[in-house]
């Protein structure tokens, strides 16, 4: 058993390195955005990245040549799902600035909790689960998106 200290460094890097790509991508991405006519483009050219830099980017970790696999699988598969993440994410800040923090929850349970584990439970029971199973987190946003947009309507009303 290692010390709780080293494993939390072992484990703590890659998130925090991962962070740290995360806030320069979304400061990159928003002075791309809001120069951009059309999203399409935008979307697009984030899905061939993540096609492309599946497996340089799972490789960082350091990961067994099964795990890499399985990995850049899932990146590939999860990575429309960002989308209807990005409209979940945007919702659940409209709400809190409009002070319906309950919508907000709702649509966090919802993305995170309510339709991700089930689902995944259920894809896990199927054969092929190694691949099936990481539909879930795209079926999950795309059912909080929906449920998202509803709320919004009812908000302007």
């Amino acid at each position: 058993m290692q010390p709780v200290g080293r494993v939390l460094w072992t484990m703590g890097i890659p998130v925090i390195i991962s962070m740290i790509l995360q806030a320069c991508y979304n400061i990159v991405d928003t002075m791309f955005v809001s120069r951009m006519p059309d999203m399409d483009g935008l979307v697009h050219t984030g899905e061939y990245a993540m096609e492309v830099f599946a497996h340089p980017l799972a490789q960082v970790f350091g990961l067994s040549e099964q795990t890499e696999i399985l990995c850049a699988r899932a990146m590939r598969i999860i990575a429309p799902g960002f989308i209807f993440a990005g409209i979940n994410i945007s919702s659940q800040g409209i709400f809190q600035a409009l002070e319906k923090g309950n919508y907000s929850l709702y649509v966090s349970l919802l993305r995170l909790v309510v339709v991700v584990l089930p689902l995944a439970y259920l894809f896990s029971l199927m054969s092929k689960a190694e691949y099936i199973i990481w539909f879930a987190f795209s079926i999950a946003e795309a059912v909080a998106m929906i449920v998202a947009v509803v709320l919004l309507r009812r908000t302007n009303t």
